[in-house]
């Protein structure tokens, strides 16, 4: 039985693309403008950028409930804090 084929042929090019500008020294964060020096940076910038354009992409991660929790406590607390 074949398996399902994940990500399309933008998402190949557009993210080869972001990998080879990090390589040279050109490749920049879209809004920090900051230069990406990461292999995993460069590849999170050349997704965001095949999302962006509409390419075929499985979804995103969702982090787990714990987490979650603890960023909406942490942002309630913030808020409280703001009040005062």
């Amino acid at each position: 039985m074949a398996r399902r084929k994940r990500n399309g042929k933008k998402a190949a090019t557009k993210v080869g693309k972001a990998l080879r500008e990090r390589k040279r020294g050109v490749l920049r964060a879209v809004r920090a403008k900051k230069k990406a020096t990461r292999k995993k940076v460069a590849l999170a910038i050349g997704l965001a950028q095949v999302r962006r354009a509409g390419g075929k992409l499985p979804r995103r991660a969702r982090a787990k409930k714990r987490v979650a929790k603890r960023r909406v406590r942490a942002a309630l607390r913030g808020r409280a804090r703001a009040a005062r």
